[in-house]
C-alpha cells in the first residue's frame, strides 16, 4: 500500500519551505538533478533520473538524500529505499519525511551521516510492479553501481536495503540474494509472502559469518502483517541470525511508517561507541 499524498503539491510545499529556511543550497551533486527539499539540519533531497534503465529504455525517476555537511571527499554508508506498490520514490522519501528524521538523528549523534537513494520501480509515477524479476535485477545490477559511481558512498557491506509494504518483501528477497552487497535488511510492514525462508535454510551459515542484520517492524493494528512479522522474527532466531523486531501502535499506512522511521534509521546507522 502506498503512502497517500499529493506528490506535486507536497514537492512544491517542501521546496518552498526549503527555499525560505536560510539553509544554503550546495552545488548539484549530480548533473541535471534538482534540489526539492531540505531537512532540519542541512540535509537535502534531490530529484532526477537514474540513467541506467536498460537497453532501449528511458531513464527512470528517483530521489537522493544527502546528509548535513555533505562532502564529495567523504565516504558515506548507503541506504537503498524501496517504495510500496503502487508507489514511487516521492511517496517513500517525502511521504515519510526522510530528510527531517535523518537530519535529527545525525544532529543528535544517534546516526552516522549516510546517503539514501530511492528509485522508482516501474515505468511511471504510480508503478504497479513489485521489486522482483527485472526490477530486482535493475536495482542490483544498475542502480547500486550507478550510485557508487555518482556519489561518494562506501563500497563494502555497509549498504542497507529497506522498504515498506511490498517494498519490504523486495528488500528481504533482494538482500538475501545479495548478502555480499548488503549488510542490513529492513522490512517495514512486510508480508513475507515471497519464498525467502528457504534461503535462510540454505544460506544461514554464510549470513551468520557475514554478520547480516535484520530489522522488522509492523503496526499492531495490521494484524496479518504483525503475525507474519513475528513469525519471520522467530525464523531468524531459529537460524541464529541477528535481528530486532518492533511492534508499535498503528496500521499499514504512512502514519505508522513515519513513527517507526527514526528507530529504523538509528538501527541501520548507529554511531559506534568510542
Amino acid at each position: 500500500m502506498p503512502v497517500r499524498l499529493g506528490t506535486a503539491a507536497l514537492v512544491a510545499a517542501i521546496a518552498a519551505v526549503a527555499a525560505g529556511s536560510g539553509v544554503a543550497r550546495p552545488a548539484a551533486p549530480l548533473p541535471g538533478w534538482m534540489q526539492i527539499a531540505a531537512g532540519t539540519a542541512g540535509g537535502t533531497v534531490w530529484q532526477g533520473r537514474i540513467p541506467e534503465a536498460g537497453a532501449g529504455r528511458k531513464p527512470l525517476p528517483g530521489l537522493v538524500y544527502l546528509p548535513p555537511g555533505f562532502s564529495p571527499s567523504a565516504r558515506y554508508p548507503l541506504l537503498v529505499l524501496l517504495h510500496g506498490v503502487p508507489g514511487d520514490a516521492w511517496s517513500v522519501v517525502l511521504g515519510l519525511r526522510l530528510a527531517a528524521a535523518a537530519d535529527a538523528l545525525i544532529a543528535a549523534g544517534r546516526a552516522t551521516p549516510f546517503v539514501a537513494v530511492a528509485p522508482s520501480g516501474g515505468a511511471g509515477p504510480r508503478a504497479v510492479q513489485s521489486w522482483s524479476g527485472r526490477w530486482a535485477r535493475w536495482l542490483v545490477g544498475q542502480v547500486v553501481p550507478w550510485t557508487r559511481r555518482a556519489l561518494p558512498v562506501e563500497t563494502g557491506r555497509s549498504a542497507v536495503i529497506a522498504g515498506l509494504s511490498s517494498g519490504a518483501d523486495g528488500a528481504v528477497v533482494i538482500g538475501l540474494a545479495n548478502p555480499r552487497l548488503f549488510g542490513t535488511i529492513e522490512a517495514w510492514s512486510g508480508s513475507f509472502a515471497e519464498p525467502s525462508e528457504w534461503r535462510l535454510d540454505g544460506e544461514a551459515p554464510l549470513l551468520r559469518r557475514l554478520g547480516m542484520r535484520f530489522y522488522l517492524s509492523s503496526g499492531t493494528a495490521d494484524r496479518a502483517v504483525a503475525r507474519a512479522t513475528v513469525a519471520y522474527d522467530r525464523a531468524l532466531a531459529r537460524f541464529g541470525l541477528r535481528q530486532t523486531v518492533r511492534l508499535l501502535p498503528g496500521g499499514h499506512d504512512g502514519r505508522f511508517w513515519r513513527a517507526q522511521l527514526p528507530d529504523a534509521l538509528a538501527y541501520a546507522f548507529s554511531r559506534p561507541v568510542p
